[in-house]
């Protein structure tokens, strides 16, 4: 994709350009990777809906890992979680907010321990249209 496919993809989800369009979307997927000592599964999902100029989107994944050696198994959980919320406040003004949260479960027998860490981030965002005053010179 080009330059111009990043902006248009970034606008498609830009509140003041909405169109006054309904959609749903939903997607699911999961996948199992079996190797010799170590089995992988992961399953992501993701949820968009669009009402006129306000919309949701959230995508999750989760992914266990398990690694075998002849004394040990080690497991390894790491899930994901944004999600985004946009709507406009009128015509040139609109308001949105992220939240991502991540989290990481490891228990490691070689290590007698069990850890976990969490990364919580969160985001508001404004965002105005400016319109020059009828009669002002160009910038």
């Amino acid at each position: 994709m080009d330059s111009v496919g990043v902006v248009l993809l970034r606008e498609r989800f830009n509140p003041l350009a909405a169109r006054p369009e309904r959609s749903t979307e939903f997607e699911y997927s999961t996948g199992y990777t079996l190797q010799q000592t170590t089995k992988i599964w992961t399953n992501n999902g993701s949820f968009q809906m669009t009402r006129g100029p306000l919309f949701l989107r959230s995508n999750t994944s989760v992914q266990i890992t398990r690694q075998t050696t002849t004394r040990r198994t080690t497991v390894r959980q790491v899930r994901d979680a944004e999600t985004r919320r946009a709507g406009g406040l009128n015509a040139d003004a609109s308001v949105g907010g992220r939240a991502k949260l991540s989290q990481q479960d490891s228990d490691d027998p070689a290590l007698r321990s069990r850890s976990t860490t969490r990364a919580p981030d969160y985001q508001l965002s404004l965002r105005t249209r400016q319109r020059p005053a009828p009669g002002s010179p160009p910038s």
